[in-house]
């Protein structure tokens, strides 16, 4: 993900209706009515939303996995997981699919003899559930402190992360999100880390996730379907990039000030 590629499908829209209203003035195109002027406008729209849903689709919604990406995972010995929808069955909390897939792809590619693994609560569960034995030790770090009440962004989300490597003292870290969520995850983690002086030299390796599953008894609506959240994540992007912009000078708190969730 680019900021370019964040806001192509409003840019193709709008090229396309700018285009049409200067055919119009021009006479370039010329409408006996105002109705089939409407009819026309309307077709090209269609048009051009579909060239943006498809292209996103084939081509833009997917992270591109990191060169060697297995051989770093191997040796890289922090993992960063963004948590995707949950469940809660009589007041407990359970992971979900997407959840229980992403902590099962971070644990079999481990090559190290510690992985430090930053999760955020989904998955926390997903670990703390988990009784296999393993070669490596798992060293678990909640992201962040969860509070039913308050939604994290994968904004805030990646900021706590961040905190994390800092405080464990590590420069590199896997990540793992799922599959329609990572190249924006992997985006917004290297852009919040090169403007902290402290984090500018971090190194994110994006994996090869395998389709995710979506967790249809999720509590987040919008993580229950791939349709839905295909146009959840259309939005996100050029929001995520605006937002990063508009907070570009913001000082990042330290990670004792940013535990006021709790």
């Amino acid at each position: 993900m680019t900021t370019f590629t964040a806001w192509l499908p409003a840019i193709i829209c709008l090229a396309t209706l700018l285009l049409y209203l200067i055919a119009m003035k021009t006479k370039i195109i010329k409408p006996k009515s105002k109705k089939s002027a409407w009819g026309f406008g309307f077709l090209v729209l269609a048009i051009s939303v579909f060239v943006v849903l498809f292209l996103w689709w084939h081509f833009f919604i997917y992270a591109i996995p990191s060169k060697n990406w297995k051989e770093q995972t191997k040796k890289t010995e922090t993992a960063i997981l963004f948590g995707f929808g949950y469940n809660m069955c009589k007041g407990r909390m359970l992971p979900g699919k997407a959840n229980q897939a992403l902590y099962d792809q971070a644990v079999n590619s481990a090559g190290t003899p510690v992985l430090h693994l930053i999760m955020q609560e989904g998955v926390m569960v997903a670990a703390l559930r988990d009784t296999n034995q393993y070669l490596f030790t798992r060293n678990l770090i909640r992201m962040h402190p969860h509070n039913d009440s308050i939604y994290i962004s994968t904004f805030e989300a990646a900021e706590y992360a961040l905190h994390k490597m800092d405080s464990l003292g590590v420069k590199s870290a896997v990540v793992y999100s799922h599959s329609m969520q990572l190249a924006r995850s992997v985006y917004i983690l290297k852009q919040v880390a090169a403007s902290n002086p402290r984090w500018k030299d971090f190194e994110f390796i994006t994996p090869c996730i395998y389709a995710t599953p979506f967790p249809r008894k999720s509590v987040q609506l919008h993580t229950r379907c791939k349709f839905i959240y295909f146009f959840w994540e259309l939005a996100s992007r050029p929001y995520t990039t605006w937002t990063l912009w508009r907070d570009k000078s913001t000082k990042y708190e330290s990670n004792n000030e940013r535990q006021t969730i709790e």
